[in-house]
């Protein structure tokens, strides 16, 4: 909205007490897949996690209208089947077997739809929020071109060898002081000042001096 998008036409409005019920399970995967990305010897734990993470919500918007009940048949027996109101389709087995579709009588959905529908529109929110806070605002269009998308992954390229070569000059220091929002912490508290410093002069930061520095970019949550 604050980009200049209207709502209207609003038909229903629910208030909820939002709480991190899922907190657990996400901070779990989260962190099995950030040691699979820092040592190689894990990364069976790190992919396992991810299918884990996936499938956990991915399960919830299965469309249950798609279910079907399945028998098999004779071909000569098929004929109640095929004249059944719920029959939905067909298909011939070797062997003068045939395997019917039917619909189901009862539908019931009992899937927590609301958990994915969350998921998917909030990662997408954080993509244009990417997009429009923090690419335009810091990089002229002429400086980059977006090349496609996945649920939460932007691929894009630049006129540049690095984002930091075409940050809008009169904006680096911002650019240091908003990092930690939109990409992981690469410093602790201790050295973040040298690094948006650093950041606004366009020179490279290294935190192999120190071990907190390493533990925060490795764990931060952004990662």
């Amino acid at each position: 909205m604050n980009h200049g998008l209207t709502v209207e036409n609003i038909k229903l409005v629910i208030e909820c007490q939002p709480e991190s019920c899922f907190k657990y399970f996400g901070e779990r995967v989260s962190n099995a897949r950030r040691i699979g990305d820092s040592d190689p010897s894990k990364t069976i734990l790190a992919e396992t996690y991810k299918l884990l993470g996936n499938s956990a919500y991915g399960k919830t918007l299965t469309n249950i209208m798609k279910h079907r009940n399945i028998k098999y048949a004779r071909a000569e027996d098929v004929s109640n089947l095929v004249n059944d109101p719920r029959f939905n389709s067909m298909v011939e087995l070797e062997d003068g077997m045939v395997e019917v579709n039917t619909n189901k009588q009862v539908v019931c959905w009992d899937l927590p739809l609301q958990i994915d529908f969350l998921v998917y529109q909030y990662t997408k929110l954080r993509m244009l929020e990417f997009h429009y806070d923090f690419l335009d605002k810091y990089v002229d269009r002429k400086d980059y071109q977006l090349l496609e998308m996945d649920t939460g992954s932007l691929y894009l390229a630049l006129s540049k060898e690095t984002l930091e070569d075409v940050v809008r000059p009169n904006m680096r220091q911002q650019f240091g002081d908003e990092w930690d929002d939109w990409f992981p912490a690469e410093a602790c508290k201790v050295h973040k000042a040298i690094f948006k410093e650093q950041k606004a002069k366009n020179e490279v930061w290294d935190n192999a001096h120190c071990q907190r520095c390493r533990f925060k970019q490795q764990f931060d949550k952004r990662t």
